[in-house]
Order: C-alpha cells, then structure tokens, then sequence
C-alpha cells in the first residue's frame, strides 16, 4: 500500500469526523427545528449519559471527553441526522430532541439555568482595535468574506438570519484561526467580519466597503500556487501538523518537498503516488463524502507539470 493510499483510508475514516467547529441546521420552513428544548438547560453530562454512552460508546470511546465531542458536532450532527449513525441503528427520537437541542445551543459543558425573563439577544461584543464604520452590511460582508472562505463547508451562510443568530461563534472561531478550515483570513478581511459583528452585524447598510486583497493570480505550476488554489481549499484542513491526516503535511513547502520519492515520481510525474491518490476509484482524496470539492481535472495538470518541473516553491 502507497503512502497516499494509507492517507485515503485513514483521511476517509477521520474526515467526516473533523471538519467544521460549530453547528449548521437546515431549518423547517418555520425557520427552526420542532419540539426542541432550551439547549442551555442541557448539559454534556446528561447528552453523553442519555445519548453517547449508550449509543455511542462501542466505537466512539473518546466520546466522553467533552473537548473532542466539542470539536465534531457538526460531523455528529450531520451523521445522526442522515441516520448514518449509530451504525446499529437510528437514534431514538427523544435522544435526538436532547442531542440536537444542546448541540443548537452551541454544545455548552455545562447546564444554565434558564432566564426567566430573556430579553432580545445582545450584539457581540466589539472586538478591540479600529471603531466600527457602521458602513457595512450583510451582502458586503458575504462578498468578501463568506462567499469565498466559508460557503462550501457552511452553505446556510447564504442566509442572513443564520450568520446573525451565530456571529458571535463566527468570530470567536476566525478570531482564534480555527476557521476556514485549512487557512486564515486575510488581516484586513478579518477587520471586515469584526466590524461588521461589532456594529449589530446589521442586514443593511450604507457606505464603502474596505478593498479586499487583490485577486489571487491564476493557477500555475509552483507550491504557493497550489496552495492558494488547492491545498488551502481541499488538503491542508487535515493534511497539517495537527491534523487528522498529519503524516502527509502539506501545509508548508519545506514538510511537502521532504517526502520527495515517497509522494512524486519526477520521472513519470503521472504516477507519483499524490496523483494516484487524487484519482483512485474507489477511495479518492479528498475523501467522497468530505464538505471538500474534489480535484479538478485542470488542478491535476498542474499538480503534474509541478512535479514534472520539479516541484518548484516559487
């Protein structure tokens, strides 16, 4: 077995199960799930006693550690609602009502007395450095931030009323480079989402929006190009030294170049194992499955003609 064909498997059987740090519903046509109840009155406790030690616990052990639970939600939540897991069986409907209730009010240890008195929900709390323009709104803002960094993992960002009921998460996780996925946001399109959250994360607005940074060039046959194009946006979320796949890591030139024969065959670039590992029929990477696109026909050609010319940095 190649090298990327182990990183297939084991990418395969960790990826579902590690992309994505906070919850992502589709909504009824109401605009929320049914028979829910108040998530912050549950606590991890009760939703690892009620739910994951019973159905879980065979193949998931770790599952009683809240921190990993934490991070997979959105993995847990995906495979429950489809009734892909348990793989013995559905959960039972009162156990999803507990699951999907704590996990819709972001997955909290523990339980909060509920407020007998709730008022509207507060705006997030400004984030330090620059005073908010108040010129941005929700279509600026999704332009240049959520349209290309987070909707092919969140498609509900689409959808104002989703970003608004969970920016104070959003920002949490870019402030923190936990989100995208894979990559950071650019500084300046970091001050554009915080802006945007610290005035009200307002639908409409009026103004200039801040220059973005340029476009980046188009594909070509250099690591930092197929970094921007393709790593970041495909590999790099599990492929990185903390990552699930952390034995292939591709997020740094000089990690990448040191595999040398073991990934690329510079001779006949077309069967070095990473071009193997792309197009293998049955389990190929990204894994099928994954909230990753897979690798386009032209992003092979370059991944070739990089290799062909040595796998060149610049």
């Amino acid at each position: 077995m190649n090298i990327f064909k182990l990183s297939m498997f084991i990418g395969l059987v960790f990826t579902l199960n590690s992309c994505g740090n906070y919850e992502e519903f589709k909504e009824d046509p109401s605009g929320a799930f049914t028979g829910l109840v108040p998530g912050n009155a549950i606590s991890f406790a009760e939703v690892r006693d009620k739910v994951l030690g019973p159905r879980c616990f065979k193949c998931h052990g770790n599952y009683s550690d809240y921190e990993v639970v934490k991070g997979k939600v959105n993995a847990i939540l995906g495979m429950v609602r489809a009734d892909a897991m348990p793989k013995d069986g559905p959960l039972e409907n009162n156990q999803k009502i507990i699951l999907f209730s704590w996990i819709q009010s972001g997955a909290p240890r523990d339980a909060q007395a509920p407020n007998p008195n709730p008022g509207p929900n507060p705006n997030p709390v400004p984030i330090p450095g620059d005073p908010p323009t108040g010129d941005l709104d929700f279509s600026k803002v999704s332009t240049s931030v959520f349209k290309p960094h987070c909707i092919n993992c969140h498609g509900s960002f689409n959808d104002y009323s989703v970003v608004k009921s969970k920016i104070n998460i959003i920002v949490d996780k870019v402030r923190t480079n936990q989100m995208p996925l894979g990559s950071t946001l650019a500084p300046n399109l970091k001050a554009i989402l915080f802006d945007w959250a610290a005035a009200g994360a307002p639908q409409v607005g009026t103004g200039p929006l801040p220059v973005p940074d340029p476009i980046p060039a188009p594909l070509s046959p250099t690591y930092e190009s197929l970094k921007t194009h393709v790593l970041s946006q495909k590999c790099i979320a599990c492929h990185n030294p903390q990552g699930r796949a952390r034995f292939l890591d591709f997020s740094t030139y000089e990690a990448m170049s040191a595999y040398g024969g073991r990934l690329f065959d510079f001779r006949r670039p077309e069967r070095s194992d990473i071009i193997k590992g792309i197009l293998d029929d049955e389990e190929p990477m990204p894994p099928l499955g994954s909230p990753f696109d897979q690798v386009t026909r032209e992003e092979i050609n370059v991944l070739i003609q990089w290799i062909r010319l040595g796998i060149p940095k610049n």
